[in-house]
């Protein structure tokens, strides 16, 4: 899926989710669940992918397990496309990009 289709699929959800009188966003209890597990585990990522590019070490970082991920993430982002459901995108989205780093560096530092 390309990024402009992404950018795309989010704003128009974005766009549903808006009340046309009120301008504001309506999110129920189990979306509120799902931005605050997917925050939490996107925040997760932040302290490792620190400690990676500051040490320049990436020995310990496993190369399958870290491939894996990002074959989850990519697969859940495409889910939470096809059924509209914005946390699975948005944190999904984010997660992709920071395994990614985490792969990058791997690449980079993890020999």
């Amino acid at each position: 899926m390309n990024h402009a289709l992404l950018v795309k699929s989010i704003g128009k959800f974005i766009d549903e989710k808006i009340r046309a009188e009120s301008g504001r966003l309506i999110l129920d209890c189990k979306e509120l669940l799902g931005f605050a597990g997917g925050a939490s585990i996107a925040l997760a990522f932040i302290p490792q992918i620190w400690r990676l590019f500051k040490l320049k070490s990436a020995r310990e970082i496993s190369l399958p397990f870290t491939s894996l991920f990002l074959l989850g993430a990519v697969c859940w982002l495409s889910y939470g496309v096809v059924l509209k459901l914005l946390p699975v995108i948005l944190w999904n989205a984010i997660g992709a990009t920071e395994i990614c780093a985490v792969l990058y560096a791997k690449l980079k530092y993890g020999r």
